[in-house]
């Protein structure tokens, strides 16, 4: 992928690429439910945008597979961190009264 930014994206390019970010939302995804009991629909768009983009890699280059799942958590946290402004009396779990 260094050598050649603007070639073809190999397939193990793109589990590389994808797999990472899609490995970080599932596992933060499993970490809500377990613990709060919450399945945040923000990670699963996440997770659906991630599929997306695998199945459609190849059309993009390396750097712009690169590019555009970079945009997938960032996308994920703008849409989380709205959620929370939107409803600042929200409480804040503490860990010490979690179950």
């Amino acid at each position: 992928m260094l050598a050649h930014p603007d070639g073809h994206v190999a397939t193990s390019t793109v589990w590389v690429v994808v797999g990472g970010p899609a490995v970080s939302l599932a596992g933060a995804l499993w970490f809500k439910w377990a613990v709060l009991g919450v399945v945040a629909r923000s990670r699963v768009t996440g997770l659906v945008l991630l599929l997306a983009l695998a199945a459609a890699a190849h059309w993009f280059s390396p750097l712009g597979l690169s590019a555009a799942v970079s945009a997938v958590p960032i996308f994920v946290g703008a849409w989380e961190t709205a959620v929370r402004l939107r409803q600042p009396g929200l409480p804040v779990r503490a860990a010490s009264s979690l179950p």
